[in-house]
């Protein structure tokens, strides 16, 4: 009887220290599941770029610099000493834009003041025009922000259907800044033909002051 109770002592033992066993292994195998999986990485969203109309924002002040255009008639092209004052509203939207140049003896010298919106998107912008003896020229763009490095360095490319020379066209103006450098390029061609056929019309460089 005393030899059955010692080995049913001894059975209850070994099967507790299996059990233990068991237990310990299974959390050495889940701490090691652990280091070998480590968390996933959220993942990473890719900067969105500016919207041309904040970019447009960043123009405000005095520049300086030419306007460069080709005759219709002739085909040869002109550069005229030309400056622009941008201003901002109060609403931080509306831009304001006054170019001057002289267009010689005959005509002195000539404002030409742009007010622009952009839609909410920023996708569009419409320009009202104003110059004295003319009528006031209302159109709306394409606008896209086409390069960006930084707030000093980007492209915006705008796009119409419109008229040149007074036929239909397409119209588009390549706007770039490069430090204190603004250039916009304006090309136009045939409504319907080829990129390829994209003719030069005029080019404004200017520096900011």
């Amino acid at each position: 009887m005393k030899m059955q109770r010692i080995q049913f002592i001894f059975t209850q033992i070994t099967a507790s220290a299996v059990a233990v066993a068991l237990l310990c292994a299974a959390n050495t195998t889940r701490a090691q599941d652990s280091k070998a999986a480590p968390a996933k990485k959220a993942p990473e969203v890719a900067n969105a770029l500016p919207t041309a109309d904040k970019l447009e924002l960043g123009l405000k002040g005095s520049w300086g610099g030419a306007l460069e255009y080709r005759d219709y008639q002739s085909g040869n092209k002109f550069e005229l000493p030309m400056t622009a004052q941008i201003d901002i509203g109060k609403d931080n939207a509306t831009i304001s834009r006054v170019s001057t140049f002289d267009d010689g003896p005959k005509t002195g010298l000539v404002y030409i003041t742009t007010v622009s919106l952009f839609d909410k998107t920023a996708s569009k912008v419409t320009n009202a025009v104003f110059r004295k003896g003319r009528a006031v020229d209302v159109s709306t763009d394409d606008a896209k922000v086409s390069a960006y490095k930084d707030a000093s360095h980007w492209t915006i490319v705008y796009q119409q259907n419109g008229t040149d020379n007074e036929k239909a066209a397409e119209i588009r103006v390549t706007q770039t800044l490069n430090g204190n450098e603004l250039v916009a390029l304006k090309e136009v061609k045939p409504v319907g033909a080829a990129d390829k056929d994209y003719l030069f019309r005029n080019q404004v460089r200017l520096i900011r002051k």
